[in-house]
């Protein structure tokens, strides 16, 4: 098996233990599906093979057959697999959340930043202007 083929994901069968990989849907049978996880890959050219996967990470607990939830949570140290539901499609951390998300952020730090610069001058000349008037 091979990394998780989300941008930017680098979780691995190997190293991550802890969650499960899921492999695309089967074009022919479930096509709407497997073009809709195409769309939430948003990778450029990206055409999925047998061994493509995405990890659980990506999915959320309402994604996941109620029953492989609950088989985890009370075998925790047996290695279950989560089954998605057959309409699951990845929605956590994707290409374009994720950048629109640390654009946002970095707008927001840029703005406090600007606000705390001001604030700081300010003060500055408040306290110029005290000692000037002693």
């Amino acid at each position: 098996m091979t990394n998780c083929c989300v941008y930017r994901c680098t979780n691995n069968p190997n190293k991550n233990k802890d969650l499960s990989f899921h492999s695309f849907p089967n074009k022919k049978t479930r096509g709407k599906v497997y073009k809709r996880w195409l769309l939430k890959i948003n990778r450029d050219r990206f055409k999925p093979s047998n061994r493509s996967v995405v990890c659980s990470a990506h999915f959320l607990e309402t994604d996941y057959e109620k029953t492989s939830i609950l088989r985890k949570k009370l075998m925790p140290n047996y290695r279950n697999k989560l089954v998605l539901k057959k309409d699951a499609v990845p929605s956590v951390g994707m290409r374009g959340e994720t950048d629109l998300q640390t654009q946002e952020q970095s707008r927001r730090q840029s703005n406090y930043q600007k606000m705390k610069e001001t604030s700081e001058r300010r003060q500055i000349v408040d306290i110029t202007s005290k000692i000037w008037r002693q």
